[in-house]
């Protein structure tokens, strides 16, 4: 059991979904994107065939290179620590690449969208003082003792995520336009910006 989401007095339980209103302006990307990256799409993009050539590092087509003509990315190149594995897919839709940043919340991937065929954004509730993954496997495991604390800061990731979603107009605000809970943690899935958000830019300056 993952505690209470806030807010709802309902049980957060592993595998629940919240579903958030595609954001404006996200089916013309992702038409434009689907014309680039066609070759990638499978059978509503519920596998991972046909995948094989997205660079994990910018969802780009290596064309079977090892050294991807995007971004300079080898494809041997290992995920970080602690990190999603590279190619995992989560809710049977989102491909998760790079880890691309951390803090003590948890850790943010670029990922890829077999339903829309677009990079995004993926964000996921991992406080690494609370929780610990095993390399290679994507379920994490609170640490003894640290059960409430865990929960409590899920059901507030879940608050916030949902508090977001809902100013989906403001255009400085990252758009969020899914939510869920998986491998007992939680998600957000968000648009891909290669520069970096706000909010990130004022965790690392220390703000």
């Amino acid at each position: 059991s993952l505690g209470t989401v806030e807010g709802t007095g309902k049980r957060a339980l592993p595998g629940k979904v919240f579903p958030i209103k595609q954001p404006k302006g996200m089916k013309d990307r992702a038409a434009k994107s689907s014309r680039s990256t066609m070759r990638f799409h499978r059978s509503g993009g519920n596998d991972m065939a046909g995948y094989e050539n997205l660079c994990m590092n910018c969802m780009s087509d290596t064309a079977g290179k090892s050294e991807c003509p995007n971004c300079g990315c080898q494809s041997g190149e290992p995920q970080a620590p602690h990190a999603l594995p590279l190619r995992v897919m989560l809710q049977n839709r989102y491909i998760v690449g790079r880890m691309k940043s951390n803090n003590g919340e948890g850790m943010t991937y670029i990922g890829y969208d077999t339903v829309l065929r677009l990079p995004v954004e993926v964000r996921e509730f991992f406080p690494q003082s609370l929780c610990e993954r095993t390399d290679g496997e994507a379920d994490i495991r609170i640490l003894p003792g640290n059960e409430v604390a865990f929960n409590e800061y899920l059901a507030d990731f879940l608050s916030y995520a949902r508090d977001i979603a809902h100013l989906r107009e403001l255009s400085t605000i990252v758009q969020i336009y899914d939510i869920f809970e998986e491998n007992h943690t939680a998600y957000t899935v968000s648009e891909w910006h290669d520069s970096i958000p706000l909010r990130y830019y004022v965790e690392r300056s220390g703000g």
